[in-house]
């Protein structure tokens, strides 16, 4: 589900943790709003993919409109579409969000969701310089210095709840009445050659470990979840973004890729 030293009044969407993640990580300090602006696929009809495996979860951001008037100064309008299985159900999502970055400063907000998974707040981040500091998509624009860098600590508490869907109908309900997320220190490691969707690209790894804990009730069944997870980002300059995210829980592997971008 990764910076302005902000208070982000808890909101009701329609959208999965890794869209949260793009949400909360896209307010950015004023030195780093040109290169928010100037992404590869801020662009009229620009959009991205990211697949997560092995939950099969992907969600699709498109930019449905934006207009830049300089580096520091841009808005839009970015729609999010999310397909995934939770408990063995199909369920959905999808959100309309404008953004909007001006005078370095951005912000993104909800202006309708839908979809099976239809209620979703999101709590305040805890520490301070919160967003650039969440292991998000965008986490890293404008930050990385060089090898050895490090970034402090973060803390998120969050909620969902929903009906999964099935074919013929509604499937049950899903609630996560409350989950906290925390980062250890991140460390930048030595820059490399990642091959992405769009070719091979020098990209930074950046590692740390995220702690999850709350309860998940799905179906009927409460489970109690804390679980402690590897993380590598793999931040790529040019993109703007996290183009892969490489995870290990209890020595299973999982991983979030930017499969298409444009």
């Amino acid at each position: 589900m990764t910076d302005r030293p902000f208070i982000f009044k808890p909101r009701r969407v329609a959208v999965p943790f890794t869209v949260v993640a793009l949400v909360m990580t896209i307010t950015m300090p004023k030195a780093h709003a040109s290169a928010a602006c100037d992404a590869p696929w801020m662009h009229p009809n620009g959009s991205f993919t990211l697949t997560s495996t092995p939950s099969h979860t992907v969600t699709q951001f498109d930019v449905l409109a934006f207009d830049k008037k300089d580096g520091e100064h841009c808005t839009g309008k970015v729609r999010t579409t999310a397909a995934m299985s939770m408990g063995g159900q199909a369920a959905k999502s999808e959100s309309v969000m404008t953004l909007q970055i001006a005078d370095g400063r951005a912000s993104v907000q909800s202006e309708n969701a839908k979809g099976s998974l239809h209620s979703m707040s999101m709590g305040g981040l805890m520490s301070a310089n919160s967003t650039t500091e969440t292991s998000g998509l965008l986490s890293y624009v404008g930050e990385i210095t060089g090898e050895g860098q490090q970034f402090p600590v973060t803390r998120m508490d969050g909620s969902a709840s929903g009906t999964l869907s099935q074919a013929g109908g509604a499937g049950g309900q899903f609630a996560a009445p409350k989950m906290v997320v925390s980062t250890s220190v991140r460390q930048v490691g030595k820059q490399e050659q990642l091959d992405t969707v769009v070719g091979k690209l020098a990209c930074w790894p950046v590692s740390y470990d995220k702690t999850q804990s709350g309860t998940v009730t799905m179906m009927g069944k409460t489970n109690t979840i804390n679980s402690v997870t590897r993380v590598v980002d793999h931040f790529c300059p040019s993109t703007g973004l996290v183009m892969r995210k490489d995870m290990t829980t209890n020595g299973k592997q999982a991983s979030q890729v930017v499969t298409a971008l444009k």
